[in-house]
């Protein structure tokens, strides 16, 4: 997981941001493939300290990024094995599925979290930093133009590329003319 974190943290991501993103991703896409399972998961969490003991508990509703990681999930049209193998609710759930259990008979405990949650990460402010190759075409140029100035030049090249191979193909069966 750590892995995972410096790279968000690298794309631009702001570290307390990025350690929620990766702790409930997972747990998300983890509870929407076992939506229909019968399983009930506790609504709660518990994130531990520095020291490794419990500390932080409340709701995942709470959380900053917790709704919009499941609205995320829920959207996604293409489950994702990689997310969700990561989310320890599913792993337990295979393992139970495999010893021949029923998900709904089984009671599900609160996720824990091995980091404690900065609640001063907040989602409005999720803006990657563009790579710098975006950012030169990001940037307004000095000179800009319209939307509709902009397709008009296009059309004119297209236009312009057309009269060139036009001219070529001409050139081309005259000097065939003259060679027979």
């Amino acid at each position: 997981m750590e892995e995972i974190l410096n790279r968000v943290i690298e794309s631009g991501v702001e570290r307390a941001a990025a350690i929620q993103l990766v702790a409930l991703l997972p747990l998300a896409y983890g509870r929407v493939s076992l939506s229909g399972s019968g399983a009930v998961f506790c609504e709660r969490y518990v994130a531990l300290d520095a020291q490794g003991k419990p500390g932080q508990s409340g709701s995942l509703a709470s959380l900053p990024f917790w709704l919009q990681a499941l609205d995320f999930a829920k959207q996604d049209r293409e489950p994702s094995f990689p997310i969700m193998s990561r989310s320890a609710e599913v792993r337990a759930a295979n393992a139970a599925l495999l010893d021949g259990k029923k998900l709904g008979d089984l009671v599900w405990s609160a996720p824990v979290f091995v980091r404690p949650i900065d609640f001063s990460a907040n989602p409005g402010n999720l803006q990657p930093k563009a790579r710098w190759w975006r950012q030169i075409w990001d940037a307004p140029a000095e000179h800009s133009v319209t939307h509709r100035e902009s397709t008009i030049a296009r059309g004119a090249m297209i236009v312009a590329l057309l009269v060139g191979l036009f001219a070529i193909g001409a050139l081309m069966y005259y000097v065939v003319a003259l060679l027979r």
